[in-house]
C-alpha cells in the first residue's frame, strides 16, 4: 500500500498490490494478483462547501484449477479445467458537504448534509471469479459512503448510486460532544450481488445511522442501528460503551442483527445476539495488559475469550496474546492459539503463533 503526499492542488494519489496464493488439500486452488490505483482531490469552496472527487482503477487475475464451468463453487478434480479470468474495474464517485455551523453558548452546534454520487459499470462479478474473501457484508453507517461495501477484493460493488445523508454535531467547549447520524442509498440496478438480509438488497437500502454521546474524555458510548427501508422494523442494533481511565478502562459491547442469506451460495448466517467485555490498563508507560471475552447470547456459547499482555515504546512494539475460540464452521474447530507480534516503528512487523 503506498499513498502519496498532497500534490498540486491537493490531490492524493494511492497504489495498493496483493497477491494471494490458497492451495487446499481438498478443493479449488486459488491464484489472484490485484492491483488499484486512485486519485483523491479534496476542495473546498468560498462558500463552505466541501467537495471529495476520487477517480479509481483496479485490475485483478485469477488462476483457478479445478474449475467445474457448469457449477463454478464446485470443484472437479478429474474433468475440472485451469481457469483464468481477469476483471477492470473503473469507479469514479464525486462527495459533497456543506457544514452549518451555529454558536450558542459554550456550546457549538454542526449540521451537515452529504451527499455522494458514485459511478462504475455493472455486471462486474462473473461466476469464473472464485469469492474466498467477501462472502457477505455488514452494511451500516461506517460503509454507507465506502465505494465498494464488500471488506475483500473478490467482489465489487457494482453499478451506479446515489448515497446521502445527514448529520449533526454538538460540542461543548469542555471537551463533551454529541453526533448523530442517519443516511440512506439508492442504486437503479441491483443485479442480486447482495442477499436478502443484508440491507442492500433492493433498489433503496435500509436505513443506518448513529448515536454517539460523550460527555467527557473518561466516557464514551455510541448506538449503531439498521432500519428495514420497507415496514420500518429494526434490524440490527450495535452498542458499545467505554468508561474509565488509561490505568484501568471497561468496554461493554452488545450486537444483535437479523438473519443474512448469501446471495451466491444460499447459506443463511442465523440471528446473531452477542456481548462483549473488554477490561485493560496502562500500568505503566511503557507496559499494557487486557482480558476480553465474546459470548454469544443466541445459543448461550462462549465463542472467543483473550488476554494479552504488551510492551510499547518510541522504536517498537512486542505483545504476547492468548486466544480461546469455540468456532464450528465446516474445517474450523474449538481451538487455543498463542501470538507473539514484534513490530518496529516505521519498518515493518513480525508475527508468529
Amino acid at each position: 500500500n503506498y499513498v502519496s503526499e498532497p500534490g498540486q492542488w491537493g490531490g492524493v494519489y494511492r497504489f495498493d498490490a496483493n497477491l494471494l496464493s490458497m492451495l487446499r488439500i481438498e478443493g479449488r486452488d486459488t491464484r489472484r494478483l490485484s492491483m488499484a490505483g486512485s486519485w483523491t482531490l479534496p476542495y473546498t469552496a468560498r462558500s463552505g462547501e466541501i467537495y471529495t472527487l476520487t477517480a479509481r482503477l483496479q485490475a485483478d487475475g485469477y488462476w483457478t484449477s479445478d474449475y467445474d464451468p457448469n457449477d463454478p463453487d464446485a470443484v472437479d478434480p478429474v474433468n475440472g479445467d485451469d481457469q483464468f479470468a481477469g476483471r477492470i474495474f473503473p469507479e469514479l464517485a464525486l462527495q459533497w458537504r456543506y457544514p452549518w455551523v451555529r454558536q450558542t453558548g459554550s456550546m457549538r452546534q454542526v449540521i451537515e448534509p452529504i451527499v455522494q454520487v458514485r459511478l462504475a459499470p455493472p455486471g462486474m462479478n462473473p461466476d469464473e471469479i472464485p469469492n474466498e474473501d467477501s462472502p457477505d457484508v455488514e452494511f451500516d453507517d461506517t460503509n454507507l459512503f465506502a465505494l465498494n461495501r464488500f471488506s475483500g477484493i473478490d467482489r465489487v460493488d457494482p453499478g451506479p448510486r446515489l448515497d446521502y445523508g445527514i448529520k449533526w454535531t454538538a460540542l461543548s467547549d469542555f471537551g463533551g460532544y454529541t453526533s448523530v447520524f442517519i443516511g440512506q442509498s439508492y442504486r437503479p440496478i441491483t443485479e442480486d450481488v447482495f442477499g436478502p438480509g443484508t440491507g442492500l438488497q433492493d433498489n433503496f437500502s435500509d436505513i443506518v445511522g448513529h448515536l454517539q454521546v460523550s460527555p467527557a474524555a473518561w466516557l464514551d458510548a455510541s448506538y449503531r442501528f439498521r432500519i428495514a427501508e420497507d415496514n420500518f422494523s429494526f434490524t440490527r442494533h450495535e452498542v458499545n460503551l467505554y468508561a474509565g481511565i488509561p490505568e484501568l478502562n471497561l468496554q461493554v459491547g452488545y450486537l444483535f442483527s437479523d438473519s443474512v442469506l448469501s446471495s451466491e451460495d444460499s447459506s443463511v448466517v442465523e440471528d446473531r445476539e452477542e456481548i462483549y467485555l473488554r477490561l485493560s490498563s496502562q500500568f505503566t508507560e511503557h507496559w499494557s495488559a487486557f482480558v476480553s471475552h465474546r459470548h454469544d447470547l443466541e445459543d448461550s456459547l462462549a465463542l472467543t475469550t483473550r488476554a494479552g499482555l504488551q510492551y510499547r515504546d518510541e522504536c517498537f512494539t512486542i505483545e504476547g496474546i492468548y486466544e480461546r475460540t469455540n468456532f464450528r464452521d465446516r474445517e474450523v474447530e474449538p481451538d487455543n492459539a498463542f501470538f507473539v507480534r514484534i513490530v518496529l516503528r516505521n519498518l515493518g512487523e513480525i508475527a508468529v503463533d
